[in-house]
């Protein structure tokens, strides 16, 4: 995360690297129009929890801390797709002989 100050103390730089902690759930139906081919949606909810961090700051003299605040994050994320099958034999495959 990266964060740059504006006014009184414009320039300021403060920069964090962190993993946010969440949680994903979602559901999706398939549907085969033919034999090596189908379609499908699928819709995911993810909420990556927020933090709060402090950093040295960059760009003046001094070094006091810069508060980094982020806040939770909710996406909703609708995927199609259409799945083919390339290699598709028309009978399963047995034992090796």
């Amino acid at each position: 995360m990266r964060a740059i100050s504006g006014p009184p103390g414009a320039g300021v730089v403060g920069e964090i690297d962190q993993y946010l902690n969440g949680r994903i759930v979602g559901a999706g139906l398939e549907y085969m129009l033919l034999p090596g081919l189908s379609v499908g949606l699928q819709y995911d909810f993810i909420r990556l929890y927020g933090d709060t961090s402090s950093t040295q700051t960059f760009g003046t003299p001094s070094t006091d801390p810069f508060i980094i605040e982020s806040h939770d994050i909710d996406l909703h994320a609708i995927s199609a797709r259409f799945s083919f099958k390339l290699d598709r034999p028309d009978q399963p495959l047995g034992p090796m002989k």
